[in-house]
């Protein structure tokens, strides 16, 4: 004999599927909430510690060159083997004057002076030419000074001297 479809043990029994159901159905936007949308795999900085308190705490700077572009106050200092980067290169900027824009600017632009500094004194010391390249590995702001961090590289050229000439 058959059991009429609103016995009670059937009610239950569908009930329990729709339990079920619903459970799954919020584990699923509960786990999917807290992957969060696909992104780029997050890579932490390995120079995070270079800071401007590690910086006077560990290393000497071999040169410190205070430098101003168009008004803006810039200093420029140059450690060897600081913090675990042969050559680090400081550079800072007041960080309360100007654009965001003129500020990065002006930091490329001591920057690439200060290679074209290295590479005249190359010359004048009769130094094999040197191709130089500069990463940046970190930055900050503090005190109303935004300062950056760069690591200096350079590989000695060989090449013919008209060659040389255009480097």
């Amino acid at each position: 004999m058959e059991e009429p479809l609103g016995a009670p043990w059937q009610k239950q029994k569908g009930w329990n599927k729709m339990k079920s159901l619903i459970g799954l159905v919020l584990a699923t936007c509960f786990v999917v909430s807290c992957t969060g949308a696909p992104s780029q795999a997050r890579t932490i900085n390995p120079y995070a510690h270079v800071t401007s308190d590690s910086v006077k705490q560990h290393c000497q700077a071999i040169e410190s060159w205070r430098i101003g572009v168009l008004g803006l106050p810039g200093h420029v200092f140059k450690f060897e083997k600081c913090l675990q980067v042969n050559v680090l290169l400081v550079v800072t900027v007041d960080d309360e004057s100007y654009t965001e824009e003129i500020r990065e600017n002006s930091v490329k632009l001591l920057v690439a002076h200060y290679i074209e500094f290295l590479k005249r004194t190359d010359e004048q010391e009769g130094r094999l030419k040197r191709a130089y390249s500069v990463e940046k590995l970190n930055s900050e702001r503090s005190e109303g000074w935004q300062t950056n961090y760069f690591s200096l590289t350079y590989k000695n050229l060989t090449c013919t001297e008209e060659a040389c000439k255009n480097k």
